[in-house]
């Protein structure tokens, strides 16, 4: 599913303990870049989700001010 941060599409990529992909992920036709970012391994889901969302909203702002 795809979901947004602060006006970013986001796609979440499951993993579990041996690598093995957990779930589809399809990316939009027209994408042109992709940013992978991850958590790390004693972190737990909401550790990763408040991660992504501050970084993401941080490269948000950055973008906006750059125009």
């Amino acid at each position: 599913m795809m979901a947004d941060i602060a006006g970013i599409p986001f796609l979440e990529a499951n993993f579990d303990k041996d690598g093995n992909l957990l779930n589809a992920v399809d990316l939009p036709a027209g994408t042109t870049d992709v940013f992978i970012i991850s958590h790390g391994w004693n972190n737990t889901k909401q550790d990763a989700e408040n991660l992504y969302d501050v970084f993401f909203k941080n490269f948000a702002d950055l973008r906006e001010a750059a125009c």
